[in-house]
């Protein structure tokens, strides 16, 4: 005869990291930094961004442009948006994944 663990109901589901990092699975991407130059706001080179592509961008959120078939990283503006008609807002990045060690 057997007794259950009585930590058993405080157990909690398995972590998936996809569901809690990607809100929209068909329109997730991942980048990965390939600079430093946002390492003030605490996104270093070799991060990985996770970017999803069905959201629309709001002041000051960090998205992923593209221009001149180049992405660039950067705090949206919607006046800067509408001047800068050659820059595609790409994506709107929602995490960072980044290994420590």
């Amino acid at each position: 005869m057997s007794f259950g663990s009585p930590a058993a109901d405080y157990v909690e589901n398995k972590l998936d990291l996809n569901r809690f990092i990607t809100r929209h699975p068909v329109s997730t991407y991942y980048l990965r930094m390939d600079n430093d130059r946002l390492c003030p706001e605490g996104i270093n080179k070799g991060d990985i961004l996770v970017v999803d592509r069905s959201l629309t961008p709001r002041e000051r959120q960090l998205v992923v442009g593209e221009t001149d078939r180049e992405f660039k990283v950067l705090h949206f503006s919607p006046r800067q948006a509408a001047q800068a008609a050659e820059m595609m807002v790409w994506g709107v990045v929602t995490a960072v994944i980044r290994k420590l060690h």
